[in-house]
């Protein structure tokens, strides 16, 4: 379950399917809602059938007001197939660490001061663990893809040079052992063209 606040879908454009999206009315005041993913919807019979639907966890129960696009938090290593989400709200839930998701206008840390200010003036005791850009994290979470893509390359690569070594060393050790034959087909007339081709045929 992820406990965010109505900001985060649309900041990270994550699409609804259908229902509503989490809202301010949604506090610790008023019956507690969830947006689900769309594959877990489809276990309830589908997206609009699940609007409406409870669904309960360890400690509550949640009525679905929406559902959202499949979300592969893990990129495209992700190995499941189906992404089962519940996304619930914060100001249900509260908690005393969260992870914030900021789009900017224009580089990310050179809004790292405001942030800081901002957050200082909201919440003078919470420390601004840290901060990256989600290029970053991105990269970050690529990276032994990308190592072990490398590698594959490399070996491919190490392969190609290997396969033609040896087929050079066969043709020249062909033409070798064939050059007074050779010699004499080229006396006789035959084209260099002519020559060649039967050398690749054998």
């Amino acid at each position: 379950m992820h406990l965010v606040d109505p900001s985060f879908l649309p900041t990270m454009d994550i699409p609804l399917v259908t229902g509503r999206n989490i809202n301010s009315g949604d506090d610790n005041t008023a019956r507690r809602v969830a947006v689900v993913s769309e594959s877990l919807a489809d276990l309830m019979g589908g997206p609009e059938r699940a609007l409406g639907q409870t669904i309960a966890t360890a400690d509550n129960e949640y009525d679905i007001v929406g559902v959202t696009r499949d979300v592969l938090y893990f990129g495209a290593v992700q190995r499941r197939s189906r992404d089962f989400d519940v996304f619930a709200p914060l100001a249900q839930a509260p908690t005393r660490l969260v992870s914030m998701a900021i789009a900017t206008g224009g580089h990310p840390t050179g809004y790292v001061g405001a942030l800081r200010e901002r957050l200082n003036a909201l919440a003078p005791h919470s420390p601004l663990d840290w901060v990256d850009p989600m290029t970053v994290a991105l990269d970050s979470h690529f990276r032994s893809p990308r190592f072990y893509l490398l590698l594959l390359a490399a070996f491919a690569s190490s392969a190609l040079v290997l396969a033609a070594v040896g087929l050079f060393a066969t043709l020249a050790n062909l033409v070798a052992r064939q050059t007074g034959e050779l010699g004499i087909r080229s006396a006789l007339g035959a084209t260099h063209i002519r020559l060649t081709g039967d050398i690749m045929r054998r």
